[in-house]
């Protein structure tokens, strides 16, 4: 068998898997494939199609195929720096919308609409710590982001610098385990 491409050697099967499920978005099948040979974990030998961009695999019937054995073999580092480009780019696309998702929140948190909720909630809890109820409350925390932007109040509670820092770390060490990363 060929070497699988060190680009893709790194990624957790999860996020492998999930780039070939995601579909590819190569349509040059048909114009740059070539006829190559391949061996299965079973052990057969196959004859099929490679996409020379993507690595797509298409077999053939290997008794119509004259000279096999002289056929070039299946090239998965072609398949894998394929996914790896695909990986990247889709990583990139999420970064973009994250980002853009950042900028948006930060917006709001500067609108007339959130000072207003802001300080309803700061009276609504006495401007005291619902966290440690020893502190001044100074800033406020969304319990959920369910209804971000359009939050109840009942989503908000007063809290103070330190509490909130606290929190959001638990936060992100929580989704980190769950996602194997930082939420921030």
């Amino acid at each position: 068998m060929s070497d699988v491409s060190p680009k893709l050697a790194h990624l957790p099967p999860d996020q492998y898997l999930a780039a070939v499920r995601a579909g590819m978005r190569c349509h040059d099948h048909e114009t740059n494939a070539r006829l190559v040979r391949r061996e299965i974990a079973s052990g057969a030998k196959l004859a099929g199609w490679q996409c020379a961009t993507c690595g797509k695999w298409s077999a053939v019937d290997r008794a119509a195929v004259r000279n096999f054995e002289s056929l070039p073999l299946y090239d998965e580092r072609v398949r894998d720096a394929f996914w790896y480009a695909e990986l990247e780019q889709r990583r990139s696309e999420g970064e973009a919308e994250l980002e853009e998702k950042r900028r948006q929140y930060s917006a709001y948190l500067q609108s007339d609409k959130w000072r207003r909720k802001r300080a309803a909630v700061l009276d609504r809890d006495s401007n005291k710590c619902q966290a440690c109820l020893v502190r001044t409350a100074t800033e406020v925390h969304h319990t959920s982001y369910r209804h971000i932007y359009d939050e109840p109040l009942f989503e908000l509670v007063a809290i103070c610098r330190e509490c909130h820092e606290k929190i959001t770390e638990m936060d992100n060490d929580y989704w980190g385990r769950i996602y194997g990363r930082s939420a921030q």
